[in-house]
């Protein structure tokens, strides 16, 4: 059986609009306002990330994903070990925080899996209001070739959106957010 495994970060530092910004919804899809504010709870946050996706995929042609409970879980996890790892290494392998191996979280939560994919995104800010939104992430992962690749590739069916909020270690901005994107194939 052959499986696929990948695996991308970006930071707040490359969400900028770009030339794949083009497959964004408009204001008025995907929650409309929701998608740029970062004030609201993480569950209403991670439900606009999966309508962003599905919107993308949608754009170039790829099937839905649909949201997978465990990967739900896994992501959610991640994105905790993200936010609490120490800033050296989230910097420069952030797809190693937290205990175990890359997939930890996702084997951890019993997900099986042909193939799966993990994207990693934080930043931080001076007031929640100014923390990256779930359309600022987006933005950045679209107009990242590895982070496009994953969330466009028609081998994930599945995903899971998790976010992390609160201060990032060893940062001194009171305000972070962490998301993790984990997509899936199911066996």
């Amino acid at each position: 059986m052959a499986m696929s495994l990948l695996l991308l970060v970006a930071t707040s530092g490359t969400a900028s609009a770009g030339p794949y910004s083009y497959l964004l919804p408009p204001a008025d899809k995907c929650g409309g306002s929701l998608q740029t504010d970062p004030t609201q709870s993480a569950e209403t946050q991670e439900a606009v990330m999966l309508c962003l996706h599905n919107y993308a995929r949608r754009k170039v042609g790829r099937a839905r994903l649909t949201s997978a409970s465990k990967l739900v879980t896994s992501s959610g996890r991640k994105a905790i070990d993200l936010r609490e790892c120490p800033k050296s290494q989230r910097d420069t392998n952030a797809h190693y925080c937290g205990p175990g191996g890359v997939w930890y979280r996702i084997e951890q939560a019993g997900y099986c899996y042909r193939s799966v994919g993990e994207n990693v995104f934080w930043g931080f800010a001076t007031s929640d209001r100014y923390t990256p939104s779930p359309r600022k992430a987006m933005d950045g992962w679209l107009n990242s070739t590895g982070h496009r690749n994953n969330l466009l590739s028609s081998n994930f069916t599945q995903a899971g959106f998790g976010l992390a909020m609160g201060q990032l270690t060893g940062v001194s901005y009171s305000h972070g957010r962490s998301w993790v994107a984990h997509f899936g194939r199911p066996c």
